[in-house]
Parts: C-alpha cells; structure tokens; sequence
C-alpha cells in the first residue's frame, strides 16, 4: 500500500528530479510541493492528488521538437480497498505548440482563429490532447482505458472536437508519477537516460508501478491462464470494469 505519508515523499522527490534536471517551470515545481501538502492532509490512505488545469505541471519546450511544450493535469483519488489501488482517476496530457506555422494552419482555420491568436499576441494553441481514465458506472469499456481529445479548457484551441468521447483504448492505470516518466522518455530523451541511472528516480517509479498498476496486470494474466476461452480479452477488462463500478457505487 502506498500510504499518503510515501506518496507525498516521492511527489517531492520528482519535483527534485524534475527541477534538476531542467524539465519543469520553476512555478511547477512550487505545484508539485503544494499537491504533496494536500496528500498528508488527508486520510493516510484515502488520498487524493489534484493538479488544477489552469495551473498544470509544465514542462519545458521539448527536446525532441523545441516547437512543443508538454503539461500534466489531474485528479485522482487512492482507495483503501484491496482490490483497487483508485476510487477515481483522470489525468490529462496535452502538447502545446508556440509557433505559428504549427498552430496556425491558413488552409484549414477560420480568418476568426488567426484574430484570436493577435489579439492575445501568441500562437500557443493545443495540438495533441489524452487523458487516462477509469471505467465509470453504465459504461461499458476497459476498467481503465485512453482517450484522445476530450473537453478543452479556455485558451487551448485544441483541435480535436470535444463531443467526441470514443474509442477507449485499453490501458494500464496510470499516476502523475508514470505520466511524467512517459514525458521525459518521450520529450526529453537525454535527460531520461540520465534518470534511469539514478536510483532515486528509478525507486519512484518503481512504488508507483507497483501500487497502480500491479492488480491491473494481475488482470490480464488470469485472462491468459484461465482454462475457459469463452471470452476476448478486451471483454475480460470491460467486465472487470463493470465489476469496479459497481464496487464504487
């Protein structure tokens, strides 16, 4: 069980890592400290992490492609239960763009979206949208699954329409902590392969692995030694996460 007292402890530690390395803001790292605070302040093993998505953890302009920024918002919620490691999760990963000739497209966008870009004097604008979720009651889909696009919030300009709210693509759960380990690999490769020979880094990792995605890899390995094959294995997760909603109701 990753109690709040540990989880708090290692948000600190990425912030450390994080901020060392050159990968965040400075106000994100001040983000990350103040979402430790709030995990102590709860039950010890009920707790919650809420990153505000008008204050997300931002991170620097990529490595990979300097046109892009990356950011992190998210609420989830740790469950006491033996059989679940979350009550509620939903972290969203968005891609910003800064550059117009990535933001602005002059034979797709409305003469309307260049004037709203002038008149806030910048081209930073959404280009790629996801967020990781856990099955919610009456929907039949994988107990934890990905999602693109999603409800943008004010000033993203994302492109993809916010009605659209399928397919949900089979997932493993996913924490703030393993979200900005995808970032880094994804983003800053030079400086993963730094962190993965850090041992402090590695160990953060490795509790979260282990609290979050444990059972969900459990899951999928009795779907493959289970004698009866009456059953596909996305069916397997979608009946597994009826099963989880109803067990929060």
């Amino acid at each position: 069980m990753l109690n709040a007292n540990r989880m708090a402890t290692n948000i600190r530690r990425l912030a450390h890592e994080l901020k060392r390395h050159q990968l965040i803001v400075d106000p994100s790292r001040w983000i990350l400290y103040e979402a430790a605070s709030n995990i102590e302040s709860g039950p010890p093993d009920k707790w919650e992490i809420y990153i505000h998505p008008e204050q997300p953890l931002e991170f620097v302009k990529a490595e990979s492609d300097p046109r892009l920024k990356p950011d992190i918002f998210c609420a989830i919620k740790a469950t006491n239960q033996d059989n679940w490691p979350v009550s509620y999760l939903r972290l969203v990963l968005r891609v910003w763009s800064t550059r117009p000739e990535i933001s602005f497209r002059s034979d797709w966008d409305s003469e309307e979206v260049k004037q709203k870009f002038d008149r806030l004097h910048s081209y930073k604008r959404v280009m790629f949208r996801c967020h990781y979720d856990n099955c919610s009651q009456n929907q039949h889909a994988p107990i934890f699954h990905l999602q693109f696009g999603g409800d943008p919030k004010n000033g993203e300009f994302c492109w993809f329409p916010h009605f659209l709210e399928l397919p949900h693509f089979p997932s493993p759960p996913i924490d703030l902590v393993l979200a900005c380990e995808h970032v880094v690999a994804t983003f800053f490769p030079s400086a993963y392969r730094e962190l993965c020979q850090n041992r402090t880094w590695i160990s953060i990792i490795r509790e979260s692995e282990s609290f979050f995605m444990r059972k969900f890899y459990g899951i999928c390995e009795r779907h493959f030694t289970r004698v009866s094959q009456d059953q596909t294995f996305l069916e397997h997760l979608c009946s597994h996460g009826r099963t989880f909603s109803a067990s929060l109701s």
